[in-house]
């Protein structure tokens, strides 16, 4: 697929909304992928899954005269209290409201998950790292809450809220919202041939917090152009093409989808991560084995799909990688960093890079056909 393709595929993306699971407009996102899909593919399925969402979820930190919005954390509890009270202090004392920096990047957080298990706290007040005026919300890493109640706050209040926490200032902390059931989708292409290689998966997650134009839309513009490509060509095996529902909510469209297929555990996956084509991303790869890892670095070098350096080889995968790195399963995993990573900023056009995503769309193509 051209730039001028490509990049309207993110518009369209772009300009659905807020891509949250379960709303109205993960329907119509299933919807319009399901219909581009069938440009490339003959079968193509919208398969739904029940889920639960956090509903109306609001909330405040208020002390002195000021009065902070904030957002409470997916995963962690509503408390019975619409309001707690008392002082703030840093995560770690005898303080009822605890105060943290945090940093909100891909990949797990050991200091974070281990500050919300610190009970002796009420709530815990996560602030955003540097001066960011944007919150960015952090993904949910269990199905069900658990820990102390977690208001998320944009860091440019940073500097008074440590302040106030330095202080021990009386403070409340609000944090609204309800559990309602609710229901995501994967958008699944299965394409067979009469060769029986071993099966190719190539996965990418639809969902995520705000409009997320890079973080989501560059990848599934690369796994419309890499359909595109596979399809127009001779299969030399079964290719499974699956973008998930359920990214930010610890995964949970790939795991369902897992449920259903257990024929594809001698598959090997292609993982197409988050924020391929942001603005002033760095391609980051990882990879089950060496060989393969190796092999992914020179085809996409190759391809100059890379605008000035290799890679980054991660030693952790990302995302939905790190579901199949946990399964034992085979798999190659593009991802790149994003500046408005989490952030309602991350939008089409400011925050993509067409040249950059174009070059990365015909890298991963030209990649598939080579992985078996």
């Amino acid at each position: 697929m051209g730039c001028e393709t490509l990049a309207g595929i993110v518009e369209a993306y772009d300009r659905q909304g807020w891509h949250r699971s379960g709303s109205a407009v993960d329907l119509t996102n299933a919807r319009w992928l399901k219909d581009m899909a069938e440009q490339f593919a003959h079968e193509v399925r919208v398969e739904p899954y029940d889920m639960t969402r956090l509903k109306n979820a609001r909330g405040s930190l208020t002390f002195g005269n000021q009065v902070i919005p904030g957002v409470p954390l997916y995963d962690s509890p509503i408390p019975h209290r619409p309001v707690l009270i008392g002082k703030l202090g840093q995560v770690g004392s005898s303080a009822a409201l605890g105060v943290i920096v945090d940093a909100v990047r891909a990949g797990s957080d050991d200091d974070f998950e281990l500050a919300r298990r610190a009970d002796h706290h009420d709530a815990i007040v996560a602030l955003g790292e540097g001066t960011t005026s944007e919150v960015a919300l952090r993904n949910a890493t269990s199905d069900t809450p658990f820990g102390v109640p977690i208001l998320q706050i944009a860091g440019r209040f940073g500097e008074k809220v440590q302040a106030a926490a330095q202080a021990k200032a009386l403070a409340q902390v609000s944090i609204l919202g309800s559990r309602v059931p609710g229901r995501s989708f994967n958008v699944i292409v299965d394409i067979t041939s009469r060769y029986s290689n071993r099966p190719l998966v190539v996965l990418t997650p639809r969902t995520g917090w705000w409009h997320c134009a890079a973080e989501r839309g560059g990848g599934l513009a690369c796994w419309l152009s890499t359909l595109s490509r596979i399809s127009s060509g001779k299969l030399r095996g079964r290719t499974v093409f699956v973008a998930t529902g359920g990214h930010e909510l610890n995964y949970a469209g790939i795991r369902k989808f897992l449920g259903h297929c257990p024929d594809l555990g001698d598959a090997l996956w292609f993982h197409l991560g988050a924020n391929l084509g942001a603005v002033g991303g760095r391609l980051g790869l990882s990879a089950s084995s060496p060989e393969l890892e190796d092999a992914a670095v020179a085809e996409l070098s190759s391809k100059r799909a890379l605008a000035s350096s290799l890679p980054i080889r991660l030693t952790t995968p990302l995302g939905e990688a790190s579901v199949l790195a946990d399964l034992g399963y085979d798999f190659v995993s593009v991802v790149s960093t994003n500046q408005r990573f989490h952030q309602r900023s991350d939008r089409y056009p400011a925050n993509v890079d067409m040249q950059t995503l174009t070059g990365i769309a015909n890298g991963i193509g030209a990649l598939a056909l080579t992985l078996r």
